[in-house]
């Protein structure tokens, strides 16, 4: 599977290969995470957060190691 992040002036672009629901045909999806200055960070984390269930990384409890995705303050750090 190839992934694509195209940097755009407000925001980025995914592309990836997906597949029709109803025939699985393979297709080309591309997905707009927009933003402004109040919400950058947000719109960051929503894009690697779709990236993360394209690649099939999931979160478990059983695991030891999980890959965790999120905004912390700096009074939380």
């Amino acid at each position: 599977m190839i992934i694509k992040i195209e940097d755009v002036q407000n925001g980025w672009i995914l592309s990836y290969e997906g597949t029709w629901a109803d025939t699985d045909e393979p297709r080309e999806i591309k997905e707009v995470f927009s933003y402004n200055d109040d919400n950058k960070l947000e719109a960051l984390r929503d894009l690697l957060l779709r990236v993360n269930e394209e690649i099939g990384v999931v979160y478990s409890k059983h695991n030891e190691r999980n890959l965790i995705i999120e905004i912390k303050d700096n009074k939380d750090v």
